[in-house]
């Protein structure tokens, strides 16, 4: 890098026309509803992963991200996070553990940039199949239901 006129690698130019993309979909959305679209997908992705036996790891809904849900393991159930994230993985979804003191203890689902409630639906579809197929129990339905209510406000 002494000599600037010595390039050592290639520009990312594949990232920066996927960039100019993502900037023409947030354009075409337009920011507010974008920020709209995050808020309510939080909300209603709260409620249904909650009606499905989950807690929330930030429990006051104002104090939670409108972009990643941390979602604890349902209480007095023995869960083996690594079997759960990859059966979950082998259903089609793929989710974060969480870290250092919460490794095991919670999962970590991202519904920001370009994730619309279609999405999300199919995630709390597949969380229900994986927990029906740990054994983990759940009221079948019951998560996508309150997902949906949330959508439609009708809370």
């Amino acid at each position: 890098m002494e000599d600037p006129a010595k390039y050592f690698s290639t520009p990312p130019i594949t990232l920066i026309w996927r960039l100019q993309e993502v900037i023409a979909l947030m354009k075409k959305e337009g920011i507010e509803a974008r920020y709209d679209r995050h808020i309510r997908n939080a909300k209603a992705f709260s409620e249904g992963v909650v009606a499905m036996g989950y807690s929330m790891f930030v429990e006051k809904e104002e104090e939670r991200t409108c972009s990643l849900a941390n979602i604890k393991y349902p209480e007095g159930v023995e869960i083996d996070d690594a079997l759960f994230r990859e059966t979950l993985y082998k259903n089609g979804v793929d989710i974060a553990s969480g870290y250092e003191s919460h490794l095991g203890q919670i999962i970590r689902i991202s519904h920001m940039g370009n994730v619309d409630a279609k999405v999300l639906e199919i995630v709390l579809d597949k969380l229900e199949e994986t927990m029906i197929e740990l054994n983990i129990p759940v009221v079948a339905g019951r998560g996508k239901e309150a997902f949906k209510r949330v959508l439609n406000n009708k809370i």
